[in-house]
This record gives C-alpha cells, sequence and structure tokens, in this order.
C-alpha cells in the first residue's frame, strides 16, 4: 500500500504544512487563511495518514460543496494513487443520503424516499398553511416560515420559540412546522436539513448503527469547518466517539453564513470539544500581493476573536487596493467599465475572465449588466438558476420522483397538472382525502375499491404512471426509461406546443438531463432511478460559473467564497449595503459584514478596487451614503484613491483637464451633459440621447412622461422627464 504513494508526500510544503500534515491521530485544529493552501493540507494529510498504516476506507473527508469534493478527490488521486479510491470524499448531505438509503426504516422513511429541494419544500410549506385555513400572507409568508423551520432544525429549536411573541407570525409558525414535518413523512420524504438531522437522530438512537459507522471510519477530516451548524457539530463528535480523531480544517474570519445556521463558536470553542488538541495556523499566502493582504489583515483585526492568521506573501508588495467615489450608481457603473477595457487593453494585459464584479445584493447588479452590454463587454451573473432548477427539468423531475417514491404527493400535483389534463384542485384534494383514508399511496390505491371514486382523468393518469412503473430501471435502461417516461406522459408533445424558440431551448434542456442519463451508464455502474435521483438531488449548481468562459463575473460576495480572480471589484462600499443596514444594531451581525468585505478582498490577486457612490437609487429610493466603515478600517494609508478621469484623458470623447469648465471631473461633466431638462418641450419625432441606452425616438410626451423607441433592439422606454437623464439632439 505504502508504494502506491506517488512521490513525497511532504514535497513542496511550507513548514506549517508540514506541521499540520505530520500530525499524529489527536485531534488538530488547522486554522487556514484565505489562499493558505488548505486543500493541499487536507489531501497531503490523508496521504500521511494512509502511510501511517491508517486504512484508507476508514478516512472520511467533508466538505459544502460537490465542486470541492471533487477537486479534493482528484488531487487525492493524482497524489496517492489506487488508494484514493478507497477514501470517502464527500459533502455532508451526500454522506448522510448514503447512510439514510441504507437504514431509511430506522427513521421512519421508506426505501424510495424523495430529497425536497426549495422549490418543493415551499410548495409543502403552502399547501400546509391552506390546509391549517390560513393564509399565505405579509404575516405568514412561506418563505420566511421555511428560513425559520431550517434555522430551528440547524440548532434544535422549536421554531415558535425564535420569534418574538408580539409578532404576529408566532401565532402560527408552530403549527405550520408541525404540519410541515408531518407531510414530509406522509410525502416519504426529506429536507436537506433533515438529511442530516435524522442521521443524527439515528445515531444518537440506534447504538448499533452509530458502532457500525465508528469502526468503518476512524479518521474525520472536515474542510470549511467555520461553516458547520450545531447539527454537523453534533454529528462530528458522535462520529468520532472518544478517540476524537479529527481534523478540521477552517478559518474564523471567513466564516459569513451565520444567517442559515452556521456556527461560529464551533471553531472558536474547538480545543473544549476534543482537549488536547493542536492548532497549527497556515499564514502563508499563496494567491494575493502583499499590500492587498496588509488591508485585509488590517480590516478583520477590527473583529474579536481567537486562532487568528496574520496572512503574508511571497509574491511582492504590489499595487495597494485602489478607492473611488462615484456620484451614483450610473457613475459607479461607468468607472468599473472604465477599467475593465483599461484592464482587458494592451496595455492592462488581463482576460475579461479574471475579472469579478462583487457586490453585496443581487439588485445591485442590473447597473452593472445594463452597462458592459452597451460597452460590449462580455459578462456572466454567477447565480442564475441553474441546470437542475430550470421549469421543464423541474417538471421532468416531479414525473421521475412520483414515479420513484408513489407517496410523493407534490411532485404528483406538479406531474400533474404539467401539461394540463383536466386535473383540477378538487381532483387532488379528493385524492388526498382517499390516500389518507386507505392509508395507502398512489401505486396501490388503484388496486381499492375507493379508486373508483376519483374523477376518470385522474385515475386514467394514475394508470399512466403505473403502466410506467412497470417499466423501471433495471427492466429498461436507465435513459431509455426517461425518454419512455417523456413521451408517454405527454410531456415532449407538449413542448411543441410553446412558442419556437421557447420549445426548443427547453427540448434542448430536457435532452440534456437524458445525457446526464447516458454518462452515468457510461461509468459502468447499474444506476436504478432512486440513485440517479440521489445523485440530481444533491448537485449543488446554484454556482453556475461558467470558469472556461472569457466573460467578466458578477457576482454576490457570498457567493464568491472559494473563488479567486487577479483583478476584484467590492462595489457598494457604503454604509447601509456594506455593512448591510440590517447589522447596524447587532454586534455578531455587524462582525459577519466585516467577514464578508474580507472574504471578498482576500479574493484578489493582484488588482482590488473598492468603489462607493455619493448617493445610490436602489429599491425604488435615492438616498445619500456615507463611504463604509471598513474602508476607514483599513486605512487610507493602505489604499490610493483613484478619480475617474485618471487614465482617459487623451482618450476620444473624454476632455482634459484643461478643458473641463469650474474643475469638474469628466464624470460629472457627463453627468452634467445628461441632466434632467425639466423645461425642455419634446413632440413625436424629435431624436434624444439618454446616458445609458443611447440614441432614439420621441413617440408621445405627456403630462410629463416621454416615451422614446431606442436603437439597437433596446425597446419602448416609458420615462419621467423630471428625472430622465436624456438631451435633445
Amino acid at each position: 500500500m505504502k508504494d502506491e504513494i506517488q512521490g513525497s508526500i511532504l514535497e513542496g510544503l511550507n513548514p506549517r504544512q508540514k506541521q499540520a500534515v505530520e500530525h499524529g491521530h489527536a485531534p488538530l485544529l488547522v486554522v487556514a487563511g484565505a489562499g493558505s493552501g488548505k486543500t493541499r493540507v487536507i489531501i497531503h494529510r490523508i496521504a500521511h495518514l494512509i502511510r501511517s498504516g491508517v486504512r484508507p476506507g476508514g478516512i472520511l473527508a467533508l466538505t459544502f460543496t460537490n465542486k470541492a469534493a471533487g477537486e479534493m478527490r482528484e488531487r487525492a488521486a493524482a497524489l496517492i494513487g489506487e488508494p484514493a479510491r478507497m477514501v470517502t470524499l464527500s459533502t455532508f448531505h451526500s454522506f448522510c443520503y448514503r447512510v439514510l438509503r441504507r437504514y431509511a426504516d430506522r427513521v421512519g422513511l421508506r426505501q424510495g424516499f424523495s430529497v425536497y429541494d426549495a422549490s418543493d419544500q415551499k410548495a409543502l410549506v403552502k399547501h400546509c398553511i391552506k390546509k391549517l385555513n390560513l393564509r399565505d400572507t405579509d404575516e405568514a409568508p412561506a418563505d420566511k416560515i421555511l428560513h425559520l423551520i431550517s434555522y430551528a432544525k440547524n440548532f434544535r429549536k422549536d421554531p415558535g420559540a425564535l420569534v418574538d411573541s408580539n409578532n404576529p407570525l408566532s401565532r402560527h409558525v408552530g403549527a405550520i412546522a408541525q404540519a410541515y414535518e408531518r407531510a414530509l413523512i406522509e410525502n416519504n420524504a426529506v429536507d436537506f436539513d433533515n438529511l442530516i438531522l435524522k442521521v443524527l437522530d439515528m445515531f444518537e438512537q440506534h447504538a448499533d448503527v452509530l458502532e457500525t459507522y465508528r469502526q468503518r471510519y476512524t479518521h474525520l477530516l472536515v474542510d470549511e469547518y467555520q461553516d458547520t451548524n450545531r447539527v454537523q457539530f453534533l454529528l462530528l463528535q458522535l462520529l468520532a466517539g472518544p478517540h476524537g480523531h479529527v481534523t478540521a480544517v477552517g478559518d474564523q474570519d471567513q466564516s459569513i453564513y451565520r444567517w442559515r445556521g452556521a456556527d461560529i463558536s464551533n471553531i472558536i470553542d474547538f480545543g473544549s470539544a476534543y482537549p488536547g488538541a493542536a492548532v497549527v495556523p497556515l499564514e502563508q499566502n499563496y494567491r494575493s500581493t502583499q499590500r492587498i493582504l496588509n488591508a485585509a489583515n488590517s480590516l478583520i483585526r477590527k473583529n474579536r476573536g481567537t486562532h487568528r492568521a496574520n496572512l503574508w506573501s511571497e509574491l511582492g508588495d504590489g499595487d495597494a487596493p485602489f478607492l473611488h467615489n462615484a456620484l451614483d450608481e450610473r457613475g459607479e457603473a461607468e468607472f468599473v467599465a472604465d477599467e475593465i477595457m483599461h484592464l482587458t487593453g494592451a496595455e492592462g494585459g488581463f482576460k475579461h475572465s479574471e475579472i469579478a464584479i462583487l457586490f453585496r445584493t443581487r439588485a445591485q447588479s442590473r447597473v452593472f449588466e445594463e452597462t458592459l452590454s452597451l460597452r460590449n463587454i462580455p459578462y456572466q451573473v454567477v447565480g442564475l438558476t441553474g441546470f437542475y432548477q430550470r421549469k421543464e427539468i423541474k417538471d421532468v423531475i416531479a414525473y421521475l420522483k412520483v414515479l420513484a417514491n408513489p407517496s410523493d404527493f407534490v411532485s404528483l400535483a406538479r406531474a400533474g397538472n404539467t401539461p394540463r389534463r383536466g386535473i383540477g384542485p378538487k381532483s387532488m384534494e379528493k385524492l388526498e382525502t382517499l390516500l389518507a383514508a386507505a392509508g395507502a399511496d398512489t401505486q396501490t390505491l388503484l388496486d381499492l375499491p375507493e379508486a373508483k371514486e376519483l374523477p376518470g382523468k385522474l385515475r386514467d393518469f394514475l394508470k399512466m404512471l403505473g403502466g410506467l412503473r412497470d417499466k423501471l430501471p433495471p427492466a429498461t435502461p436507465l435513459p431509455e426509461f426517461i425518454k419512455a417516461a417523456l413521451t408517454e406522459t405527454g410531456y415532449m408533445k407538449f413542448l411543441d406546443t410553446l412558442d419556437a424558440v421557447e420549445s426548443e431551448a427547453r427540448r434542448e434542456n430536457v435532452n440534456e438531463l437524458v445525457s446526464v442519463a447516458v454518462e452515468v451508464e457510461r461509468l459502468g455502474e447499474t444506476v436504478d432511478l432512486e440513485t440517479f435521483l440521489g445523485r440530481i438531488s444533491l448537485q449543488s449548481d446554484i454556482d453556475s460559473l461558467r470558469e472556461d468562459a472569457d466573460t467578466v463575473k458578477l457576482m454576490t460576495l457570498h457567493s464568491a467564497k472559494g473563488l479567486e480572480f487577479p483583478v476584484v471589484f467590492i462595489t457598494g462600499a457604503e454604509e447601509g449595503l456594506l455593512p448591510h443596514y440590517s447589522s447596524k444594531d447587532d454586534n455578531e451581525e455587524l462582525e459577519e459584514e466585516r467577514r464578508l468585505c474580507y472574504v471578498g478582498a482576500t479574493r484578489s490577486k493582484q488588482r482590488l478596487y473598492f468603489v462607493c457612490c455619493s448617493s445610490r437609487l436602489l429599491f425604488g429610493s435615492t438616498r445619500g451614503n456615507l463611504p463604509s466603515r471598513f474602508l476607514e478600517d483599513i486605512g487610507a494609508a493602505r489604499m490610493q484613491t483613484l478619480e475617474a478621469s485618471h487614465r482617459y484623458e487623451d482618450e476620444p470623447g473624454f476632455l482634459d483637464d484643461g478643458e473641463e469648465s469650474d474643475g469638474m471631473k469628466n464624470e460629472q461633466c457627463a453627468a452634467a451633459m445628461f441632466a434632467p431638462d425639466n423645461d425642455a418641450k419634446y413632440k413625436c419625432g424629435d431624436f434624444v440621447e439618454h446616458r445609458i441606452w443611447g440614441r432614439g425616438c420621441v413617440v408621445s410626451f405627456k403630462d410629463g412622461e416621454i416615451c422614446v423607441a431606442f436603437d439597437h433592439g433596446q425597446g419602448i422606454k416609458r420615462m419621467a422627464v423630471e428625472f430622465a437623464p436624456i438631451r435633445k439632439v
């Protein structure tokens, strides 16, 4: 076994990394600063454990994303060869899913159980609200109820206890949460929180199951430990047992998911949970230049905490972070676009794919999208609807889920109405009542006398599903079965009724799902429908980043976690945005906002920009903003101020300093040129120019409102002349 491990395990590691890799079998906390090579340490530690006599199958390495798990799997195979196939490298959810598949009956589940994603959960909560004779209103919105239920599960608390008694929501959340959990059981389903929570319950209540996994996994490694919640913490403690062979790798300064249950105390109190644990800080950064790290270190030192990594680099000093204060959000976007055009020009030498624009809220992206589009700068908004969340894919998966799990009423309701078959809400209510009374599912109900009470169209639909179940894999190869389901359910015929362009796009996506099944079969595995659905249910495709596309990446600061770019723009660096206004009265929330800014800054390898606005139109109102306190935390001495005109004086269309009247900067001139002219009189046929949409023709002007048909496919826009940035041409 030792001979199979390729190369020297310690080759290329710095002294701190070697210390972490060679640590014995006692608990270990690796404080892995941003860009410090934590994945390298995890993989090399796995190799060291194997060389030290630990069997590969006894190692369990857990992380939070499929992308991270895949990267670890590839790098482990490259370093240690064949033994890597025996190591379990997985996400928390995938690991727990496999445990539940094996022991479903121990926690009240049956084989074929469904895994509900956010849209399935929302549908189920809405159904529960309706059955309780409540309304999905501002008092009890489904989204808020779901957030409370999830947060409560992560801390093993009553959702009702999380709501102030004076809040109208408190009257409903407890009852809805109980109905929701009952409905999950009735549907033979789990949500993502229950995947982990039910395994924890099983380990606590069934000592034989826990002992099975303790004997199998003697050494645990956990990546991104700062992101674990209470339930994950308890699960790891149970798995580790009295020996506590746990290696936790994380950084409290990159803990940015408190809002979804991450508990920073897990990493701060690691020594209390695992007495005698060693702590090894990784402080050498292999990503960023030193001046960027100086700014990041200065920023995060304002937070409380222990086990902090003071980052340093051997990549040279580099440029100090740049700071630009724009007049408004349009000026902000114009400045960023100007910089990108320079950076990707002959003198800059960067590719578009090496640049990221980060923002605190999704709403901030709109102005950047408009501006980049007008400048013909290619871009991609990261975090758009992923493949498995597209409507047509969700429709097909609903069919497949109800075929694998006849108790899945949520999926049945979706499948029964797409395409429309004349199966209305009353028919579905009748079916639900009969299922509950008979203790049956949609497969066994047809064999009972009660089935005669169903409307004919619903009965025919259930019979069609029954016919498809007779063809379930392995009786029919998985790709062929999916094709048969698409045809026999009428879904492909339904797509033909759509607009030609929409029909083609959706057909392509549905056929791509078949391709996924083909790829699975090419791996040489015999995969049943339940296993296939489990795989795609656990795909985290919310991150739709196309790394091979030469496009500027637009994303929230949260989405940027784990990524790196040569050039990073942190936009909206203002009080109320970063830090977000919701954190103003909570010191813990404020510290998380500072960590979020720190994460954004440490994504940058060579050039880091902070951009703020004096005023901003957002969420329908314009307000003046103060620069973010985080800029003060960094300190003016660690940044260099950049004016909008700093490198464009000699370029066409810009005035140089000598031509600017009254000392106005170029950005101010542009704003003045397009200042709203309340006294202007427009008539049909006048040509105007808009600051963003360009040249257009007036098609109507009445009561202070103007409609303009703009060139280049921009369409007709209606604006209030009082505020519109237009001028006659």
